[in-house]
This record gives structure tokens, C-alpha cells and sequence, in this order.
């Protein structure tokens, strides 16, 4: 039982130094798509989902080792705006939404996950 919280330990610690490259991958998506480079911004897009998504399962496997929970509602719901966005090729409203909505839920995350750590 000890090595196992050990281990979640570890993946939370993995996690921290992740979302420092996220928040920088999603700044730079975000210049991107404002300055009308979409090709090359849905290339850092594709990988930001990606990241996210596996911070959000580290998220929810290593809740029992959280000592300040981490809440994953209010970030499912811009994936599904992202997702729509997407859909609707609408690049300002993505950019939008990871500059102004996502970057600083991650960046509350980061602080909380410090704190677990």
C-alpha cells in the first residue's frame, strides 16, 4: 500500500513538470491561431488535447493521494467547447478558450498539485 502512494506520488510529480510545457505548448498554439497559422496550430492542438487528456486521468487515479483535490468539471466542459470550435473550424473561439480559460484552470492545477506534492 505504501509503494503504491509512492507511485502516485511520483506520477503527480510527473504531472507538475508536464503542465509547465502544456501551459507554454498552449501559448504558442494560442500565437498561432491569432495570427492565422491554423496548420501549425492545430499541430500543437492535437498534442495540448492529448496532454490533457492524461493529465486528467493522472487526475482522477491519483485523487486518494491528493491532499488539495484537483476538480476536472469545469475543464471537461471547454473540451467540449474546444471540441465544437474545432468542428466549426472557429480558431478564435479555441484560441479564446485556451488562453483565457484553459491556461489558467491548468495553471490552478499546477499551484494545488505543488501542494500534493
Amino acid at each position: 500500500m505504501q509503494e503504491q502512494q509512492i507511485n502516485k506520488i511520483e506520477v503527480l510529480e510527473t504531472a507538475q513538470e508536464y503542465m509547465v510545457k502544456l501551459c507554454q505548448g498552449i501559448e504558442t498554439a494560442g500565437e498561432y491561431l491569432m495570427a492565422g497559422n491554423e496548420g501549425e496550430a492545430l499541430n500543437y492542438v492535437v498534442q495540448i488535447i492529448e496532454g490533457l487528456q492524461w493529465l486528467l486521468e493522472v487526475i482522477v487515479l491519483t485523487q486518494d493521494a491528493q491532499k488539495e483535490s484537483i476538480d476536472i468539471t469545469e475543464m471537461l466542459a471547454y473540451f467540449h467547447e474546444a471540441r465544437e470550435a474545432l468542428e466549426n473550424q472557429d480558431y478564435i473561439l479555441l484560441s479564446d478558450l485556451l488562453s483565457y480559460e484553459v491556461a489558467p484552470i491548468l495553471e490552478g492545477w499546477q499551484q494545488k498539485n505543488a501542494m500534493n506534492l
